[in-house]
């Protein structure tokens, strides 16, 4: 029979009885589980849950912010390498920068009319031919162009909003004109 125990005289507790009695119930004779081996089973099992779940959810927040920020750096890139490489082929004579630097217009010699690239709606927008616009970039906060002798600064500042955070990129190029 389980957990039978063995007969022994009624002795007073004293350190032999004591050991006797672990003796006749052995620890993996038990049943069940005290309700507070629970209680702390459980507490402990909470705690690493918990630790999980924060180390999760912090890498999910990194790793949404890091991909807009790197979604801003490759936009900022690409509509920066477009423009370069048109006002690039310009010339200061035929360059007009309008709008307190949020707009240039410019003529490349074996294009006809013009080629501009302006802010609008947080966007950058090319027109070429006049009145064909094209999106080249959009989460644009600021565009600044400046003419100082052949050489052309552009500067780009997009923004966005990801997982509650606000990140902004910033791009500033120099182009040489080339010569008349």
């Amino acid at each position: 029979m389980k957990n039978n125990p063995i007969a022994y005289s009624n002795k007073k507790n004293d350190f032999f009885s004591c050991r006797l009695s672990a003796i006749r119930y052995p620890l993996s004779a038990k049943e069940g589980f005290t309700l507070v081996e629970i209680l702390i089973s459980a507490a402990i099992a909470l705690f690493v849950v918990l630790g999980v779940y924060a180390v999760l959810n912090i890498g999910n927040a990194t790793w949404f912010t890091d991909m807009g920020m790197l979604d801003l750096q490759q936009e900022a890139r690409l509509a920066m390498d477009g423009m370069t490489r048109e006002i690039r082929q310009s010339s200061s004579s035929g360059m007009s920068i309008t709008n307190v630097g949020e707009k240039v217009e410019f003529y490349i010699p074996d294009v006809a009319s013009s080629i501009s690239y302006s802010l609008q709606n947080n966007q950058l927008v090319r027109e070429h031919p006049a009145g064909t616009e094209k999106v080249l970039s959009g989460d644009l906060t600021s565009l600044n162009f400046s003419l100082a002798s052949d050489i052309v600064t552009i500067q780009l500042i997009l923004g966005k909003t990801a997982q509650s955070r606000n990140l902004s990129f910033s791009l500033t190029e120099k182009v040489r004109l080339r010569n008349e």
